[in-house]
Formats: C-alpha cells, structure tokens, sequence
C-alpha cells in the first residue's frame, strides 16, 4: 500500500510539473522540454555511475587482431 501512495505522489508531482511548464510555455513544448530534461538526466546518471570503469579495467583488449594482445 506504501508503494501505491508514492507511486500517486509520483504521478501528482509530474502532472504538476506539466501543468506549470504548459501555462508559461505551451503544452507541447512543456511536454518536449520535461522529456527532453529527463533524457539528459538519465545520461548524466549513467556517465556518473559509471565512471569507475576504466580505473577498474585500463587494460584494452582488441580480440579483432590476428593475434590477442592487450594493450595498456
């Protein structure tokens, strides 16, 4: 039942973000510029997230060459 509330909260607060955009920039604009931000949100995310990797792994490995050599 917890899940379903902030589920609720979730949506109510989207739909209220939408509605605030559309009354100062249009619907459909407001409805572009929230994806648009949300996309670049979830980009900057991942790179964040994963950032680590090449400290974890600096080795690169070109298994396309005749033969497998890593290269550091």
């Amino acid at each position: 039942m917890k899940s379903m509330h902030l589920l609720l909260a979730a949506v109510l607060l989207t739909l209220a973000t939408v509605w605030a955009r559309a009354a100062t920039q249009g619907l459909e604009q407001a409805l572009v510029s929230i994806g648009v931000d949300c996309c670049l949100k979830v980009l900057r995310a991942r790179t964040r997230a994963f950032s680590n990797i090449n400290s974890l792994w600096p080795a690169r490995i070109f298994t396309r060459a005749a033969e497998h050599r890593i290269f550091v």
